[in-house]
Parts: structure tokens; C-alpha cells; sequence
């Protein structure tokens, strides 16, 4: 994937986390995988935090995406038995419902570009 143009976290918080809320998934309480992503928090509780499902992953590693378990989950890299969950966002039913091109396009680039919090 290339990567043209600056990205933020901003743009993350604005385009990609609305889509977590579904489900009682991340926005609100019990938070799934422990992870909530409201507010301050948000930030926090992804970037350089050990994934509840995969103890030997980050949620975000900055620089690596293919290394940070956000993206296996955004890019379903998931092992086929579930053991670490399923492929996100979940939409109507339960099923995956894939980001954009471009939705996917803006969170690997910005954990390419260093995962700041800008």
C-alpha cells in the first residue's frame, strides 16, 4: 500500500473510529477486548498497548503496521479457529463489514508514519 500525504490521528478519531461503536464494541461499556476507544483514551489504549487477544502484538506499533493487531483485525490476518476474535468492524448480524480503500489506506499509513498522536 502506498502512502502519499500526511495523516493524523485526527483524521483516525473523524473517519475510522465511528465505525467501532456497533455492537457495544469500543465506544461504550463493557468495552470488547478491554479496549476503549472514547475520548482521551482512545489514543492511550491503542498506540504501543499490548492486544488482549494476541499478548505477543501491540494494538498499534508505530512504524509496523503489518506488526500491530489493529490491522490484522481492519485486514482480517486472523488465524481461520477465531482465537484472536474476528475481523472488525462488525456491521448488521455480526458480519464483517471491510473499511474502505481509502478508510484502510489512512490507518496504515499513519501507523506507517509513526502512530502519532496529532
Amino acid at each position: 500500500m502506498s502512502c502519499s500525504g500526511p495523516t493524523s490521528f485526527f483524521a483516525i478519531r473523524r473517519q475510522i473510529l465511528p465505525n467501532c461503536e456497533g455492537y457495544g464494541c469500543h465506544l461504550s461499556a463493557p468495552y470488547a477486548g478491554e479496549l476503549n476507544l472514547t475520548g482521551a483514551a482512545a489514543y492511550t489504549n491503542l498506540v504501543g498497548r499490548q492486544a488482549m487477544a494476541a499478548p505477543t502484538l501491540q494494538r498499534v506499533k508505530p512504524g509496523e503496521p503489518l506488526s500491530s493487531f489493529l490491522w490484522h483485525k481492519l485486514d482480517n490476518l486472523l488465524p481461520t479457529d477465531h482465537s484472536r476474535g474476528f475481523p472488525m468492524p462488525l456491521g448488521a448480524e455480526n458480519f464483517w463489514t471491510p473499511l474502505s480503500a481509502e478508510q484502510r489506506a489512512l490507518v496504515y499509513c499513519w501507523i506507517m508514519a509513526g502512530a502519532e498522536n496529532n
